[in-house]
């Protein structure tokens, strides 16, 4: 199976959503050990380590669809989202959220198109 660019797409949004949980971990072990990193004493005993967790991401695009042919002569047909100025006949939605495996959700024109489960990444970059 192919990857496409929107897939592409989707696939660094995770990517992101994983680098700031991470984030997130390591500035939790900084504050449990007793300190924060860049930040002074007076301001680490005024955070809370359990105060800041990302658990949902959203991007909105307004864009234009085109229909374009298939690549073969069975093959389903492809739509290209034309995303940039004066395309605006649409408004396409790409939601994540949860902790660990993430639940994702695709929408145009508030439709769902699709949903999706991202498996929790080991690491942060590592996403499946």
């Amino acid at each position: 199976m192919t990857v496409s660019s929107f897939d592409a797409f989707i696939a660094g949004l995770i990517d992101a959503m994983a680098c700031a949980q991470d984030a997130c971990r390591r500035q939790r072990a900084h504050l449990q050990r007793g300190r924060a990193p860049g930040a002074g004493d007076a301001l680490a005993g005024l955070l809370h380590p359990n105060t800041i967790w990302p658990s949902r991401l959203s991007v909105e695009l307004d864009c234009a669809l085109r229909l374009l042919p298939a690549s073969h002569t069975d093959g389903p047909r492809r739509v290209a989202v034309c995303v940039g100025r004066g395309r605006r006949a649409h408004r396409l939605r790409i939601a994540l959220h949860g902790q660990g495996a993430l639940q994702g959700e695709v929408l145009l024109d508030g439709a769902l198109l699709r949903r999706f489960t991202a498996a929790a990444p080991t690491a942060a970059g590592d996403t499946p």
